[in-house]
């Protein structure tokens, strides 16, 4: 399975945590065309958060992922809990707006993110 070889690439590049946003990537890793947020932690089921109104297509469609629902304001909480319980040294993503990427380095202080959108 695709999620299987990025943990794979995760573990040789020495990513605790990886993030993925662009929709291509997640539907490439989950067989999903409901977007989202995949979240790949190692030693954790990954985690593709969605909208509720796209709840029921990653319910139907997602593989190999846990499926949960976000909402807006709580978004960046939400991806920081779960990166912060995998303890990585390093955090990777594929692609993060400047100002998510700084209000989400606020919340992750002591973990150092790169990025690393060659690695999927």
């Amino acid at each position: 399975m695709r999620i299987g070889k990025l943990r794979e690439v995760q573990e040789r590049e020495g990513l605790g945590a990886y993030i993925i946003t662009r929709s291509p990537n997640v539907l490439y890793y989950t067989g999903s065309t409901s977007g989202g947020i995949l979240i790949s932690t190692l030693g954790e089921e990954p985690l593709l958060l969605v909208s509720r109104m796209n709840l029921e297509m990653a319910r139907a469609e997602a593989k190999g992922c846990e499926i949960a629902t976000y909402e807006r304001k709580t978004l960046l909480r939400d991806i920081a809990e779960r990166v912060r319980r995998a303890d990585p040294k390093i955090v990777g993503f594929d692609e993060l707006r400047l100002e998510t990427f700084l209000k989400l380095r606020e919340r992750l202080e002591g973990f150092r993110m790169e990025a690393k959108p060659e690695i999927i």
